[in-house]
């Protein structure tokens, strides 16, 4: 008689990769930056990009129209030709390059690490991570019935709302930024700010009166409000006394925190703020990791990204000199 009591059970195993001496995590300028000036030193760069190549300053540029403060490009393309000339570079140098891959994981192994995705484990020397930051999120006690009226970024997000009254919460540049963009596109703007005055530079606030874009300051939101699940209303509090708005949608620009699970993961130190702790030389504390971009706090700029990611390539090749001496 047949024994069914054991089964010959089959597990999927990763395909195992090695060929690239450096793993760069994240697709945006800085990880960019790191496999281009990795090749010019005639390393073996690989950079995995969980959604699209630098798609969020593509976001962010194409609110704006042309890009800002980048010499040598300064007001000449939009977040887009960007993108396409980052691609340009990359296969002029020949770096590769994944999109729509996540890293599930980082492991030491011997005197490299293991970097693991669904389908493929790459084994390599280093690691550059340049994760960069992700919206702040609102509580989720305020937003838990209203997910689809609620967005954190503005490109393209606007059709459905066009001559209706949506709400921008937070007036520094990302928020006015938004507000110029959502104005521009026929919707009725109101900005609400946290604190007494709005935080924006004039050289976005000068269009508001153009535009028709309304601010409230000094209002913390406290609950929102529609039927059946679409926002029709948000509640703020200003000195103690409650308020309620009107609106279809709310575009949240509250700020970022660094996307560092990967980070803590290898035991990366993290500042007081969560940002990764690096120096001059962008490396950590852990021997082997270094980190670059907005995942590292500081000057979150396209421009101050870039740079941080090639003085970690140039470093790591200071590194892999200093391990074979070792």
């Amino acid at each position: 008689m047949e024994d069914n009591s054991l089964r010959s059970v089959s597990y999927h195993r990763p395909k195992i990769v090695d060929k690239y001496n450096i793993i760069i995590v994240g697709g945006g300028p800085a990880g960019i930056a790191a496999g281009i000036y990795g090749k010019y030193d005639g390393n073996t760069p690989l950079i995995i990009e969980e959604k699209s190549l630098a798609w969020i300053p593509e976001n962010h540029v194409n609110l704006l129209n042309k890009l800002e403060g980048f010499p040598g490009l300064l007001n000449t393309v939009n977040g887009s030709e960007l993108v396409a000339r980052f691609r340009h570079s990359l296969r002029e140098m020949d770096v590769e390059y994944t999109e729509g891959v996540r890293v599930n994981s980082i492991k030491r192994r011997d005197a490299g690490f293991v970097v693991s995705t669904d389908s493929i484990d790459y084994l390599t020397r280093a690691i550059v991570l340049a994760t960069g930051t992700i919206p702040r999120q609102l509580p989720q006690d305020i937003t838990e019935k209203y997910t689809n009226d609620i967005y954190y970024f503005a490109l393209d997000n606007y059709k459905k709302y066009i001559g209706k009254n949506v709400v921008v919460l937070g007036s520094r540049n990302s928020g006015s930024t938004a507000a110029l963009y959502l104005a521009r596109h026929g919707l009725n703007v109101t900005i609400l700010e946290i604190k007494p005055v709005i935080q924006a530079k004039e050289k976005h606030t000068q269009y508001f009166e153009g535009l028709g874009i309304k601010t409230i300051t000094g209002a913390r939101i406290t609950r929102l409000g529609g039927r059946k699940g679409t926002l029709g209303n948000i509640s703020y509090i200003i000195d103690g006394r409650t308020f309620r708005i009107d609106c279809a949608a709310l575009f949240c620009y509250i700020g970022v925190v660094p996307n560092v699970g990967l980070a803590q993961s290898l035991k990366v130190e993290l500042d007081e703020n969560q940002y990764a702790v690096t120096n001059f030389y962008q490396t950590t504390n852990e021997k082997g990791v270094f980190v670059a971009g907005d995942i590292c706090g500081d000057l979150k700029h396209i421009i101050a990204a870039s740079g941080q990611g090639a003085k970690a390539a140039y470093n790591i090749n200071k590194f892999f000199s200093a391990s074979r001496v070792e």
